[in-house]
């Protein structure tokens, strides 16, 4: 259950990696007979390649009898590069975390979302937890302590950590005296909990999991700062390098998921509640994040 856990922020990666079109030509790369899904790499950080065959062939099955759609996944690069590949039909689709979709479509504004990973209304945050007993104030009072940063945490919980978690534009590494790892988000928790760590860095829904299955360690813990909501990952293509009606075929099959027993099975399978299609409040929240948390200089 705790790995299970873990899948929560790679769904939309198990996804995508069942999804390509036959017999499409790339403008750099001649016809393969696949289409190319390229992964900006921060999604595939911490997870073992067992994990993610693991969670991939319920919604493999239920892709392929619904829109008839395989695929082929690739390692595409950070997101600027991935952007240019889609730019340059190096591969057709794409899958970003949404912040690093904001990030690439300054760059390539041609860039378009055709799905979004919906989270049932819920915001997508990041939290810094600490011990209920724990007298500390701010972010200040945990200079020199021990900070857990667990290995499968969503890209966008380092961000946070990086600019609301440390003081002086430290990085965590020289902020606090040591910075544990655990691979999986519960455990980040249950080590703040035991006292082997004085704060932790986690999702918000991962916290709220967490918080179900274990009320008598939650009620021990306690939020001292949180995120601005992030928006939620998305498969994107690039004007006019991938046909409309495959496009309109995807998005049928993403969004349809839900609705079914068996896509609700393989959704389940995931931890991924459903998708979407990306709405007016997504690009705000977007242009909000990216105002927030600039790209990386380079």
């Amino acid at each position: 259950m705790k790995r299970m856990l873990a899948v929560t922020s790679t769904g939309l990666v198990a996804v995508l990696a069942a999804l390509s079109l036959p017999g499409q030509p790339s403008r750099a790369g001649g016809t393969s007979g696949k289409i190319r899904i390229g992964l900006v790499e921060t999604l595939s950080r911490g997870l073992p390649p067992a994990l993610l065959r693991t969670v991939l062939e319920p919604f493999k099955a239920y892709l392929e009898e619904q829109t008839g759609l395989s695929g082929e996944l690739v390692l595409g690069g950070d997101a600027p590069v991935l952007g240019k590949k889609l730019r340059d039909g190096q591969v057709q689709l794409a899958v970003f975390h949404g912040h690093e979709f904001g990030w690439a479509r300054e760059k390539f504004p041609k860039l378009q979302a055709l799905g979004v990973c919906d989270n049932k209304g819920r915001d997508a945050r990041v939290v810094l937890v600490v011990r209920k007993d724990n007298s500390c104030a701010g972010v200040a009072d945990l200079k020199g302590k021990v900070v857990s940063m667990p290995r499968l945490n969503r890209r966008y919980c380092r961000l946070f950590a990086e600019k609301h978690c440390v003081c002086d534009g430290a990085t965590p590494e020289k902020y606090y005296s040591r910075v544990l790892t655990p691979f999986a988000v519960e455990d980040g928790l249950n080590q703040v909990f035991t006292r082997r760590a004085a704060c932790v860095v986690v999702d918000a829904m991962a916290l709220e999991d967490y918080t179900k299955a274990h009320p008598e360690r939650a009620r021990d813990l306690r939020t001292l700062k949180e995120s601005e909501p992030f928006p939620g990952a998305v498969l994107a293509c690039y004007e006019g390098n991938f046909p409309a009606e495959n496009a309109r075929k995807l998005q049928a099959g993403l969004l349809a998921a839900k609705d079914s027993p068996r896509g609700q099975k393989a959704l389940k399978s995931l931890r991924v509640p459903g998708f979407e299609s990306p709405s007016d409040d997504y690009f705000s929240a977007l242009a909000a994040i990216v105002k927030a948390y600039p790209p990386p200089r380079k």
